[in-house]
C-alpha cells in the first residue's frame, strides 16, 4: 500500500495541472454515506496536486456526525463558504421566466385564462418552489410534459392545467396520483354529487 501511494504521489506531481475534484449534494446523501464520502476527503486531502470541492448544506453534513460534527468539519475544510440564499419571491420570478420562454415557442392557447392563472401561481403553485433547485427540477418537467402535447398548429393540451399538474407530480405525488384515480371526482356535475364529492375531499379518501 505505501509503494502503491509513494507511486501516486509521484504522477500527481508530475501532472502539469492541479486535479479539481467537485464532489455535491453530499447534504442529499444518507448519514453513513456523507461520513464515508468526508472519510475518504479526509484520508486522501494530502495527496499533491488535488483539491477538493465539497458543496453541502452545513448543518445537515455536521449532524451526520454527532455532537462533535462541526469541529470535525473544521479539522479537514480549509475554506468554507457560504452560498447566499435565493429569496423565495426570486425562485418564482426565474420560473415564470422560463416558463414564458417555453410557452412563446409554442402554438397559441386560445382559451389561456389570465385571470385564472394568477389565482392558482399566487394562491398555491409559487409555494412550492423554495430554491433553485425546485425551479430547475421542474422547468426540465415541466417543458418536457409542455412539448408532449404541442402539435404543430395547436396546443393539445391547457397550459394552466398542465403546469400545475407538473407541479403536483413532481412535489407532491400522492396528490398527483389521487387526482388520476378520481376521474368522477373532477368531471362530475351534479349538485348532490358535488356535495358528496367534498366530504370525501374532507376526509382524505380520493
Amino acid at each position: 500500500m505505501d509503494v502503491a501511494r509513494f507511486d501516486l504521489e509521484q504522477r500527481l506531481k508530475d501532472m502539469p495541472r492541479n486535479i479539481l475534484v467537485v464532489i455535491d449534494d453530499i447534504d442529499r446523501l444518507k448519514d453513513e454515506q456523507i461520513r464515508t464520502v468526508i472519510r475518504h476527503v479526509k484520508a486522501n486531502a494530502n495527496f499533491p496536486g488535488l483539491t477538493y470541492l465539497l458543496l453541502y448544506q452545513r448543518n445537515i453534513v455536521e449532524r451526520a456526525f454527532g455532537e462533535e460534527g462541526k469541529q470535525y468539519l473544521e479539522k479537514i475544510v480549509q475554506a468554507a463558504f457560504d452560498v447566499p440564499v435565493v429569496e423565495g419571491d426570486r425562485v418564482g420570478r426565474i420560473v415564470l421566466a422560463e416558463l414564458e420562454k417555453i410557452t412563446k415557442s409554442l402554438p397559441e392557447d386560445r382559451k389561456f385564462d389570465q385571470t385564472r392563472w394568477g389565482n392558482i401561481w399566487v394562491g398555491g403553485l409559487r409555494h412550492f418552489f423554495r430554491n433553485l433547485r425546485d425551479a430547475k427540477r421542474y422547468i426540465g418537467g415541466a417543458e418536457v410534459q409542455l412539448s408532449l402535447h404541442s402539435g404543430k398548429r395547436v396546443l393539445e393540451t391547457n397550459i394552466i392545467e398542465t403546469i400545475a399538474l407538473e407541479t403536483l407530480r413532481l412535489f407532491e405525488p400522492d396528490v398527483y396520483a389521487a387526482i388520476g384515480r378520481s376521474k368522477a371526482l373532477l368531471t362530475g356535475t351534479s349538485r348532490a354529487r358535488k356535495d358528496a364529492d367534498k366530504e370525501r375531499v374532507k376526509g382524505g379518501h380520493c
